[in-house]
């Protein structure tokens, strides 16, 4: 059944819902990376999304210098949202700087190099890994779209508390 609102609901525990995140996820190719300032402030930056995994952690490029690596570098707190059409997916979780050439490699995209002249063998280069914490969606396409036209609203939230404390040892 359909229902309206928010919930909760770990990915692993619900099949049909993680799939369909998992494909709203890959439907979006740029997002919206917020991290916190020294001074306790969002800054966000649209970034494309070099690659995610099933468990819903995330992949991002970057050069090493820059605000948003020194920022992840002292507050890993880090909001991501997407938005295409009438789909709208936002994560919350925490991020680190990744410098593993291995990664690079496997992730690179050459459509990337007006941003990266250098290409993937640029020493500044890093990657940024967002380790989900908790996701929502709200996709209204289809029928659904329909409803959300007349006042119904679809809205979904998933948690990755589980992924929080496997992954970075906090709860």
């Amino acid at each position: 059944t359909q229902s309206t609102g928010h919930e909760k609901v770990p990915l692993s525990e619900d099949k049909t819902k993680r799939d369909h995140f998992l494909t709203l996820l890959g439907s979006f190719s740029v997002a919206m990376l917020a991290t916190v300032t020294s001074d306790n402030q969002f800054r966000a930056r649209p970034m494309v999304l070099a690659s995610f995994e099933d468990n819903g952690n995330l992949w991002f490029i970057s050069h090493a210098e820059t605000p948003k690596v020194e920022e992840v570098s002292k507050d890993s707190r880090t909001l991501v949202n997407f938005m295409e059409g009438q789909k709208y997916l936002t994560i919350t979780g925490q991020s680190r700087v990744v410098r593993d050439k291995q990664k690079i490699d496997q992730l690179w995209n050459e459509k990337w190099k007006p941003w990266f002249p250098k290409g993937k063998e640029d020493p500044d280069l890093c990657l940024i890994l967002v380790i989900s914490e908790e996701a929502e969606y709200w996709d209204n396409t289809g029928v659904k779209g329909i409803k959300y036209m007349i006042g119904a609203v679809s809205a979904y939230s998933v948690s990755y508390t589980h992924l929080r404390a496997h992954e970075t040892g906090r709860n």
